[in-house]
């Protein structure tokens, strides 16, 4: 990637994301109709902004809805060969041509059909898991939250006991009790975003090896089996999907759950319609997933001198699309801070959008259903009883979670 031109040094930061989010981090604005006011006032007066993190590079944040519409469907000019964790993720880190093919193999591989076989799975973690933390006086149903898709992913990975599963959540919480900055392209967090990998680098080429030796029913072994150009799949673009989906196979999936869980406690009315109608719980699911984006940018970088909102764009600088800002965008989106369950066509970038739109949101999807049947299925009601604090910008899941709960008589 060029280096970022010598006058962007000179910049004045029009957004200032670290300083927002602390209050969204405390819990001191956590309503959606805050949150989204943030975004619009930032939005009405510079949609592209300058941002200056305060470490690394700067970059640009796009926070309106047709600017980021414009910057993800076109990777020629906005590239995502952004490499955050040494080697370039597979498919997350490639750009057409190439990315076409891995995406192919793993959108086979991960479709509606063959994730329903999981249901049963599914609806077994869920409820058992729902069960234990609702016995207790306090229920965590974040501990629900972060376990149900880690186990989902490891039954996928075809590593489905609890050693295993276990083992993985350990290497996901290290690294993110690291508190590396996500996307800083600062030398020493690049170095530590690496060093802090190479477990779970070693442990996906132990599967690998493990894999190619004895071949099982699973997606790792469906991976190894694939054809990228009529050639067999390396050991080294193996290591490369593997790592992507050890690092977010689960965790978003995750801090959804969380999200959704926020916004049926804090709104009574859609969690008693979904009791009356269970039919609406997968477009609830979509309007939920909206306004709980748990990612809200993701990075690419210039390919060449452009105009984007006005902006004056140079080749090699950063551009951040904010889908989580996009999904809020009341210019594009009909009364965008208000939960509608019916909204239709909702065609939302929880999951991105464009060519890397997120390859495992079928499975994601399913989850989530899931779970919300299980849960409406055991609760008369919930309700917020404290405050609901979140992770640090650009994340966006629940890091406490505070319920009042009534179980079903």
């Amino acid at each position: 990637m060029a280096s970022k031109s010598k006058d962007a040094d000179k910049r004045e930061p029009d957004f200032r994301p670290l300083e927002v989010w602390q209050a969204v981090e405390s819990g001191e604005v956590s309503d959606l109709a805050d949150i989204a006011a943030i975004y619009d006032e930032q939005r009405a007066g510079c949609p592209v902004s300058w941002t200056d993190p305060g470490h690394g590079e700067g970059y640009w944040t796009v926070l309106a809805h047709k600017d980021v519409t414009e910057v993800v469907r076109d990777p020629q000019r906005f590239s995502s060969a952004v490499p955050k964790y040494g080697d370039p993720l597979i498919p997350i880190e490639i750009d057409p041509p190439l990315h076409t093919q891995y995406r192919a193999l793993l959108s086979r591989l991960i479709n509606p059909s063959k994730m329903k076989v999981f249901e049963a799975d599914i609806r077994d973690y869920a409820g058992g898991l729902l069960d234990e933390a609702l016995a207790a006086p306090e229920p965590d149903l974040l501990s629900v939250t972060s376990t149900i898709p880690l186990r989902v992913f490891c039954l996928l990975l075809g590593t489905p006991d609890d050693e295993e599963w276990r083992r993985i959540k350990e290497m996901t919480e290290d690294l993110h009790n690291r508190r590396i900055p996500t996307f800083s392209t600062d030398p020493e967090h690049i170095a530590a975003r690496e060093a802090a990998s190479v477990p779970r680098v070693e442990y996906c080429k132990k599967r690998i090896a493990h894999r190619r030796a004895e071949p099982g029913d699973d997606l790792a072994t469906d991976i190894l089996a694939g054809q990228i150009d009529g050639r067999d799949v390396t050991d080294d673009e193996a290591l490369r999907i593997l790592s992507l989906l050890y690092l977010a196979g689960h965790r978003t999936t995750a801090n959804s759950m969380a999200g959704i869980v926020v916004e049926l406690a804090r709104n009574p009315e859609i969690f008693q319609r979904l009791q009356a109608e269970p039919e609406k719980i997968p477009a609830a699911v979509e309007e939920l997933l909206r306004v709980e984006t748990v990612l809200h940018i993701m990075p690419r970088y210039c390919t060449q001198d452009t105009t984007l909102g006005g902006q004056q764009i140079r080749a090699g600088e950063q551009v951040y699309p904010a889908f989580g800002a996009a999904n809020l965008d009341s210019t594009a989106i009909r009364d965008a801070a208000t939960i509608d369950i019916d909204r239709k066509p909702n065609r939302h970038m929880a999951f991105g959008l464009g060519v890397h739109v997120c390859a495992g949101a079928p499975l994601a999807r399913l989850q989530l259903r899931v779970f919300i049947e299980e849960l409406l299925a055991r609760l008369e009601s919930m309700e917020l009883c404290g405050t609901v604090t979140r992770e640090k910008w650009p994340r966006f899941g629940p890091t406490q979670l505070p319920l009042k709960v009534r179980l079903k008589s």
